[in-house]
């Protein structure tokens, strides 16, 4: 197996000291069941137009069946309905602690165009509803705690579909993607509402191309502490992961170095975890293959440290948890 480079990262925040919840064998197994109710549903999305198998050249991508997991249990987004058609497509919330498993789908809002989550260091739940319809923006709600009530507010455009296109910081602190102006990371420190540029795909491409590859697309955000984290896709041969860091005022690509492919690489999840960000990475290479690569980077170490690589065709399925672990 290859490794990954150490690389330099410099800067960032302190982290969190929040605690992050483990998830257990039982645990596993309840995720490997929606796992699995997640391929079939996929099954069901493929059918609709998108290829079975992906060539060296195609990004899989992380798909909207997806999960996050905290202190305050797991979250699985989930399509129901009749499959066949978006407008007959809707998604439901699932909320995972100890051995029971409840609908927290929240409601008042269309959910046919997807649903996005995000679980921050202290259990803060948000939520992103994907355009769907006639809508051309985000409804967002938030909660404190499992059990607490909804606040409301609303991106200015629509969030990328992807897993990890909010992020939310330990003082509250989010960051959203929006397909806006090619691509762009907004941010919030106030609410749900009051929202600003932070970076669009021209201005990242800017500043860090010179450390990795271009990139053509925004695909998931995270904090490392305080410090925002985003990572990209790029088609063209690059070692180096496309994951930038926002430090003093200029984005730096931090990205881990590999060799797993040259056709490309996608920063499918990203996740701050309590000493660190994870990383869930797609590599292409030659005769279709595709390397899904694990990697975390503890807080002030500078170094990138492997988790696994496996060759894959399709993904149906991700979870990525606080404390650094996968689920795909």
């Amino acid at each position: 197996m290859s490794k990954l480079a150490a690389h330099r990262h410099a800067g960032t925040g302190r982290h969190s000291q929040s605690r992050g919840r483990t998830l257990s064998p039982a645990g596993l197994r309840r995720i490997a069941a929606l796992a699995a109710l997640g391929a079939l549903t996929s099954v069901g999305l493929v059918a609709c137009g998108s290829p079975e198998v992906a060539t060296s050249t195609d990004s899989l991508g992380a798909p909207l069946v997806a999960g996050v997991a905290g202190s305050t249990g797991t979250w699985v987004s989930l399509p129901a309905g009749q499959l066949g058609s978006p407008a007959t497509t809707y998604w439901q919330l699932v909320h995972g602690a100890g051995s029971s498993w409840r609908l927290e789908t929240p409601p008042g809002v269309a959910t046919n165009g997807g649903l996005v989550t995000s679980l921050g260091p202290k259990g803060q739940l948000v939520v992103g509803f994907e355009p769907s319809q006639l809508l051309r923006f985000s409804p967002l709600v938030s909660r404190a705690t499992p059990a607490g009530p909804w606040g409301t507010g609303a991106l200015p455009g629509g969030l990328v579909a992807v897993p990890d296109a909010l992020a939310t910081s330990s003082s509250g602190r989010i960051l959203a993607i929006v397909a806006t102006n090619g691509g762009e990371v907004l941010s919030s420190s106030r609410g749900l509402s009051d929202w600003s540029g932070v970076g669009s795909l021209a201005s990242i491409n800017s500043q860090s191309a010179p450390g990795g590859c271009k990139l053509r697309a925004l695909s998931a955000v995270a904090f490392e502490g305080v410090t925002p984290i985003v990572g990209g896709s790029c088609t063209s041969p690059s070692p180096t992961a496309p994951i930038d860091a926002l430090i003093n005022g200029r984005w730096r690509n931090i990205g881990p170095i590999g060799d797993w492919g040259t056709k490309g690489v996608n920063v499918l999840r990203l996740t701050a975890t309590r000493d660190g960000v994870a990383a869930l990475i797609e590599w292409r290479g030659i005769a279709k293959h595709v390397w899904l690569v694990s990697a975390h980077e503890s807080h002030g170490s500078s170094t990138w440290r492997p988790g696994f690589a496996v060759d894959v065709y399709t993904i149906v399925f991700t979870l990525s948890a606080a404390d650094g672990s996968s689920v795909i």
